[in-house]
């Protein structure tokens, strides 16, 4: 490449004194010097344009497996949280259910049930407190 360089640099000297052009066999040779030496740099080029590509798609894989496996861990994160938001209802839900009197059924919920069946259940609740608020405003 150096060779390149210092015929390219002759070619410019060359112009700025205001020589002649020199004869054709040279020129033949200056031009194929530049297009070896282009050739090298469009190769070199290539070659850190594969790499930067191959640590591109690396780069990219590993940030698709850290997002899911972050994903996975909000997605549990955010059921287990879920899971005790529900269990304190239903907890203050029967206590609620207690105090208005035995004849209420129990509040329960079991893993195969869904939040139909709180929704459910609460509805009882709220009726219940309905017919006591309305007993003891007859009073």
């Amino acid at each position: 490449m150096e060779r390149a360089s210092a015929a390219r640099v002759g070619i410019v000297r060359r112009r700025r004194a205001g020589r002649p052009r020199p004869p054709r066999t040279e020129t033949l040779r200056d031009c194929k010097v530049l297009r070896r030496y282009n050739s090298a740099l469009v190769e070199s080029s290539a070659t850190v344009h594969q790499n930067t590509l191959r640590g591109m798609a690396w780069g990219l894989a590993a940030v698709g497996g850290v997002g899911a496996l972050a994903g996975l861990l909000l997605g549990y994160g955010v059921a287990r949280g879920l899971s005790r938001s529900i269990r304190q209802l239903l907890v203050r839900v029967q206590a609620a259910a207690d105090q208005l009197g035995h004849d209420m059924p129990t509040v329960e919920l079991r893993g195969g049930d869904g939040l139909d069946k709180i929704d459910e259940q609460l509805e009882q609740v709220v009726g219940r407190i309905g017919d006591v608020v309305g007993q003891l405003q007859q009073r």
